[in-house]
């Protein structure tokens, strides 16, 4: 494709953006557009095989794209190198006039997908661009359950992408279609990606929240300002409205439904602490609490211990105590897996709820209790809060025959005295008191260094 063809395409002037030299809107006489072998309607360009439909598609002038439809309408439905059609394209960069030319010269054009398996609803989806999905969709609602190459459909990719406006436009339009509308990738669905980008707000923003939604009853162009603006405080609140709204479209089967990573959306929603959405999917669904994920064999309840989300500890407790009992692959409790991550307050926590009571001394796969998990994972603060704890069994031998005091006596941290520090002479004081004929050579060395520091 010559230069000046190429440059006419693009800013409707046969030589730049800025010069005043003859329009192809409103003169033909440079170029060939009658149709034919040697039309210059045909030609692309070098590497990319752009049509010159191609180019005008870039450039958002509809003048220039209708004037080359009208020379050659088949151009509507060619490709390039990517297999991008130029509704690809005027998708893609937002150009709404190009996009509805283009779809009402060809509509099959709607249908065709790139090398990516998109479609020109993938394209304004993942831009961001409302105007021309909103476009898309209504003449033609089924593009919504159309996955490309990743397995994302539109929808997955809007709230993937936290366009909460496409999103709940999506929902309001479109319907499922063999069960596509709501997948995406790595076997997730529209639930998953809804969870996961779903933002962790404070009391501050929460109460900036109750303020948006008042002023926005009050005043539509508020809503309308902040729907433009990108991380505005409304964007927090159609969240709200995105969540619920997917479950009703899609359906509460939509919760039972296994990532590749063998995760339920619930899953995610405890990993992340989100409580008021644990509580709704509970409220659908109570069953949910007792399934694990398929690689570790953890529950919600297991996952908020390993993360330490106390509120959300004990709301799932509180919903149902029994969840207490459930054991990952490893036979661990809840409790074992806030104890072996450090938490300290989940652990706390969880040994206040009565419910936990008769499970504190419970041994894992490897006959370690909690206490042993303490020690061989070094937390102080959780060790001498257990160790001194009337309920728990210091005496408990794990597989390996050792009880936490053998695993701190055998620990590297104490084969030379001057590696024993002042923290972890409180504690093995406090376990010296409970299993007093285990380690003396413990007691030398924390002897020797408590006369150290008196002698200094």
């Amino acid at each position: 494709m010559e230069a000046k063809l190429y440059r006419a395409a693009l800013y409707g002037s046969s030589t730049s953006s800025n010069s005043s030299s003859t329009k192809i809107n409103d003169s033909t006489s440079e170029f060939n557009f009658s149709g034919g072998e040697d039309s210059d309607v045909l030609k692309v360009t070098k590497y990319q095989h752009n049509t010159i439909l191609h180019v005008a598609a870039k450039s958002g002038n509809e003048k220039i794209a209708r004037k080359i439809l009208e020379a050659e309408a088949t151009l509507a439905l060619q490709t390039n190198k990517k297999l991008d059609t130029p509704l690809h394209i005027a998708a893609r960069l937002g150009h709404a006039e190009v996009v509805s030319l283009l779809m009402t010269t060809d509509p099959s054009a709607l249908q065709m997908v790139n090398m990516a398996k998109n479609t020109a609803l993938h394209e304004a989806v993942c831009n961001g661009h409302h105007g021309i999905v909103e476009l898309l969709v209504e003449k033609d609602p089924s593009l919504a359950s159309l996955r490309n190459d990743a397995g994302e459909s539109p929808l997955f990719m809007a709230l993937d992408r936290k366009f909460h406006t496409i999103s709940l436009l999506i929902l309001k339009k479109c319907h499922d279609h063999e069960g596509l509308f709501f997948q995406g990738r790595n076997g997730m669905t529209a639930m998953h990606a809804a969870v996961i980008r779903l933002s962790k707000r404070n009391k501050v923003v929460q109460i900036l929240d109750k303020l948006c939604k008042k002023l926005a009853k009050r005043c539509p162009k508020f809503k309308k300002y902040c729907d433009f603006i990108k991380g505005s405080p409304f964007e927090l609140i159609l969240e709200e409205e995105v969540l619920p709204k997917v479950l009703e479209k899609c359906g509460h089967g939509i919760l039972e439904v296994r990532d590749d990573f063998g995760w339920l959306p619930l899953h995610y929603a405890a990993e992340l602490g989100h409580v008021e959405i644990v509580k709704l999917f509970l409220t659908t669904n109570i069953n949910l609490a007792y399934e694990k994920d398929s690689q570790e064999g953890m529950s919600a309840l297991h996952i908020a211990a390993r993360k330490g989300w106390i509120g959300l500890l004990k709301a799932l407790v509180k919903e149902r105590p029994d969840i207490c009992e459930l054991l990952d692959k490893k036979n661990r409790t809840a409790l074992h897996v806030a104890v072996e991550c450090g938490k300290k307050n989940a652990t706390k926590t969880l040994l206040d709820m009565l419910d936990f009571k008769d499970l504190i001394n419970d041994q894992d796969r490897e006959g370690n209790t909690c206490l042993h998990l303490a020690a061989l994972h070094g937390h102080h603060a959780i060790l001498i809060m257990l160790a001194s704890e009337k309920r728990v069994q210091k005496s408990v031998l794990n597989n390996k025959g050792m009880t936490a005091a053998d695993i701190i006596k055998s620990s590297m941290q104490f084969s030379t005295v001057d590696k024993v520090s002042p923290k972890t002479t409180s504690w093995i004081l406090i376990m010296h008191k409970h299993v007093r004929s285990s380690y003396q050579a413990i007691k030398c060395a924390t002897c020797f260094e408590l006369c150290k520091r008196q002698s200094n």
